[in-house]
């Protein structure tokens, strides 16, 4: 964890390509990527993220996951 405030969490990941990264439901996320390519994916739907990226995942979507397609790093962002 990189900052825990009353307000909100900052997290940071790293992993290799070809991980399967399930994002956990009921929460907002933010993510910004920092390094790497990373593909969002719901559904049928796959967004990918390059450094510099950020995605905002709603907290009623349920069933995302993140697919590193390279090595990657990012931030993850929570509320509280």
């Amino acid at each position: 964890v990189l900052v825990r405030d009353a307000l909100f969490t900052v997290q940071e990941v790293i992993a290799p390509a070809g991980a399967t990264v399930p994002l956990a439901p009921g929460l907002m996320q933010i993510l910004a990527v920092v390094s790497g390519r990373l593909a969002v994916i719901f559904d049928r739907e796959r967004l990918i993220l390059t450094a510099g990226q950020f995605c905002l995942v709603p907290a009623a979507i349920e069933g995302v996951t993140l697919h590193p397609e390279t090595e990657c790093r990012w931030l993850r962002t929570t509320a509280g």
